[in-house]
């Protein structure tokens, strides 16, 4: 048992790192028809013989649930699972590559995943209507998240090139399930609001829960500043941490021509829920920094390994990571005068609701966040002063 776990968890690990490798290595020339032999269109097949059927990849497959109003579905190839595979992939072990989680079929596709009709959470995160690509990505001892990128590179290679957009998506793993898949698999399986997405491969389990979102709008006054608010209300899973920021909308706004649009979270803290805002372009950044950073590694990583044919190819794409590093640096620094980091708390009572849901209505002296948080609920009060421009401080 020991042994399968190591390999399971290896395969995650190495297969990315496999797919760069082949997309870096162009295919090997034909070998040179002997002389004499004819050349051009090939020869008719011979009457009464049937022709060799054309080559054939791993088999697509693809799986659908619908979430509210939102539709979501899955589709990638089908390799096959084999302890020799594994050890194949052993040779080029490089931790921390995406997992394209499939190989292609004719034509080599991306593993995709697809969004219709609104909005879905995924885990912990949003994921608006759109195609994206869907990979997997280890990110610690028997841990992994799935990763939905957009697709930027799909026409070149079939697997995460770096400097996507992506979104990790937290995941529980399993590496001992006592079914041996065959041929890996993604499912999506639907309950009402609520649906799970599992990959299963051999004796691997990798799932994440997915859920119907309601989105509501309103228009109000922050500080004298026109804003809107928009709240994603949802089931949340049985076993969600509630110790964690969960995001529950957001508030655009505009102060004296910054944007000072922000993101609002809701968490709990002993008998408290505390509601956290933070700069919508500001987090962005910080983001995007910290998998720059990560993307950048992988590159150096990636031409350590393949040399100077991979050092060609990647090179375009360090320099547009390197890019976006200083993009980052400037964005913050011109936003320190935004408000930022808010953070508002108060005493929570019991509620049945067992969902998250977040309301924010003004009277004539305060405006007020009303939240529901799992089996908690709260009336949070809103400090309007806190809405401005921080003074300079030259």
């Amino acid at each position: 048992m020991p042994a399968r776990l190591f390999q399971g968890a290896l395969c995650l690990a190495v297969v990315a790192l496999a797919n760069v490798a082949t997309a870096q290595t162009p295919p090997a020339a034909p070998p040179a028809a002997p002389a004499g032999a004819p050349t051009g269109a090939p020869a008719a097949t011979p009457a009464g013989q049937d022709a060799a059927p054309a080559p054939q990849g791993p088999t697509r497959h693809s799986s659908t649930a619908t979430l509210g109003g939102a539709t979501v579905t899955v589709e990638h190839g089908q390799p096959t699972w084999s302890d020799e595979r594994l050890g194949q992939m052993a040779q080029v072990a490089q931790q921390g590559q995406p997992w394209r989680m499939g190989a292609g079929g004719m034509g080599n596709e991306i593993t995709t995943l697809v969004v219709k009709g609104g909005p879905i959470f995924f885990a912990d995160k949003l994921v608006q209507p759109g195609r994206y690509g869907f990979n997997l990505i280890a990110t610690g001892e028997n841990a992994w998240s799935f990763l939905v990128y957009e697709p930027l590179h799909a026409d070149q290679a079939p697997t995460m090139m770096g400097d996507e957009p992506a979104q990790q998506i937290p995941a529980k793993f399993v590496g001992d399930a006592p079914e041996i898949a065959s041929l890996m698999t993604i499912d999506l399986k639907a309950a009402g609001e609520t649906a799970v997405c599992e990959l299963a491969f051999g004796p691997l389990r990798v799932s994440a829960p997915l859920v119907a979102v309601t989105v509501s709008t309103a228009e109000l006054q922050l500080n004298g500043h026109d804003a809107k608010s928009t709240w994603y209300h949802r089931a949340l899973p049985a076993d969600a941490d509630l110790s964690k920021p969960q995001i529950a909308g957001t508030i655009d706004l505009e102060i004296d021509g910054e944007d000072c649009s922000m993101n609002v979270y809701l968490m709990q803290e002993g008998g408290e829920i505390v509601a956290l805002l933070r700069n919508k372009e500001r987090e962005e950044a910080e983001q995007s920094t910290i998998t720059t950073e990560q993307a950048l590694k992988q590159f150096e990583a990636i031409v350590q390994q393949f040399g100077a044919q991979a050092e060609a190819q990647i090179g375009p794409l360090r320099q547009r990571a390197q890019r976006q590093l200083v993009k980052n640096e400037i964005t913050l620094e011109d936003s320190v005068a935004r408000p930022d980091n808010l953070r508002v708390s108060a005493a929570c009572e019991e509620s049945t609701a067992g969902k998250l849901a977040c309301e924010l209505f003004q009277t004539r002296n305060s405006v007020n966040l009303e939240v529901c948080l799992g089996t908690k609920k709260a009336l949070l009060r809103l400090d309007e002063s806190l809405f401005a421009l921080k003074a300079s401080s030259s």
